[in-house]
């Protein structure tokens, strides 16, 4: 028996994305398809990809011009390795390079990207968190007495600890591109 045709349908092998991607999507209480619609939804809304997601100096859309370098075949290998061991292809690396020194913005690799992945998770359930203590503290009339103090101060040193983390990923991130 024949599949109906679905016009409409993307399918994509997540590969290691997939768990945190259905953890993601569980924690929204919405289905992959929902997530991946609103996802497409907002890049397409934007400007990314209207100016190919590229931005000159300053932060603002520029249209892509294509150039060429030429490098020697050690070169291109060295490019390669560090690309690949920094989650990068060897063009987008380059790329990646030359902008991070010009706006000296963060250029995050594959790896960099994951880790923000897992934290955005931990911001989610350092949020329900907050949440359960702000209901207390709304809905029973000793709310103040209701929360012990461990879990506040808990909760302030985990944001602080993942505020951290995060300073610390990208000013790494940073000091990579800026190496001679």
């Amino acid at each position: 028996m024949p599949v109906p045709s679905r016009p409409n349908r993307l399918m994509v092998d997540l590969q290691a994305y997939k768990q945190p991607w259905l953890d993601y999507c569980a924690a929204h209480g919405v289905t992959p398809s929902q997530a991946l619609r609103q996802v497409i939804a907002k890049l397409l809304a934007g400007t990314f990809l209207a100016s190919g997601g590229a931005t000159g100096a300053g932060g603002k859309s520029a249209p892509l011009i294509r150039k060429e370098i030429r490098l020697t075949p050690d070169e291109v290998q060295a490019v390669e390795d560090l690309a690949l061991r920094e989650g990068f292809s060897g063009p987008r690396w380059i790329v990646a390079l030359i902008r991070a020194r010009l706006d000296n913005t963060p250029q995050l690799g594959q790896h960099e990207l994951d880790l923000l992945v897992r934290s955005n998770l931990h911001i989610l359930a350092l949020g329900r968190s907050l949440n359960q203590i702000a209901r207390i503290l709304h809905t029973s009339p000793d709310g103040l007495a209701a929360v012990p103090p461990e879990l506040v101060t808990g909760t302030a040193d985990a944001v602080r600890a993942h505020a951290a983390i995060v300073s610390r990923v990208l000013a790494a991130n940073q000091q990579r591109w800026r190496r001679s």
